[in-house]
């Protein structure tokens, strides 16, 4: 199961996640509304989507890697992953697991390098929000057009979520197709920059 902490209230709440999604977890990282989760005997980083409320969770991939060797912790560090294998399955392990066969010496950290989403340009963020008015009836008050222009959240989600609850959506409960619209003319908006970006 996972939880979150309200801070003020110090009341603790159990995270909306479908049943057998992780496979024995381990260590957390979280980043934005991304989780990065060690799954010791799947030896793979599991990656999960949270809502902006930490109330909702929707699985988005796995990571594998061939040194993974029952993995413990992850961190992200920039776009380089990081993970530690624990070894927690070999002779002599403190762990429920332990093997018969000895641990690799020296303990290793994987380090796995990831593709960076890239930003929207203020002049691409001008385009998009042209066309979710146009194509979608978008049309956002001045000063959150001239935030997002100056500011563009840094990933797709986040820029949909900041246009959907420009208009007074709650991103959580809004019409599932409508949200899936405006997602697909960012992520096309996104897609543009890293082309030109990648050139």
């Amino acid at each position: 199961m996972l939880f979150r902490i309200d801070l003020k209230s110090r009341e603790i709440i159990p995270v909306n996640l479908p049943v057998g999604m992780l496979n024995t977890p381990d260590g957390l990282f979280l980043e934005g509304n991304t989780l990065y989760v060690a799954q010791n005997l799947p030896k793979s980083i599991g990656v999960v989507k949270l809502s902006s409320d930490f109330s909702q969770a929707e699985f988005e991939r796995t990571i594998n890697h061939p040194t993974f060797a029952f993995p413990t912790s992850v961190a992200r560090y920039k776009n380089r992953l990081l993970v530690v294998s624990s070894q927690f399955d070999t002779a002599g392990s403190p762990a429920a697991v332990s093997g018969t066969q000895p641990p690799v010496v020296p303990f290793w950290v994987t380090e796995i390098r990831e593709r960076v989403e890239t930003m929207l340009s203020s002049r691409e963020a001008f385009y998009l929000l042209e066309k979710l008015c146009v194509d979608l009836g978008f049309c956002l008050p001045p000063d959150i057009q001239r935030k997002l222009q100056e500011t563009p959240p840094a990933d797709i989600d986040s820029f949909t979520d900041a246009v959907v609850e420009a208009e007074g959506f709650d991103p959580e409960y809004m019409d599932r197709r409508l949200r899936s619209q405006v997602r697909q003319l960012v992520a096309e908006s996104f897609a543009r920059c890293d082309s030109v970006s990648r050139r």
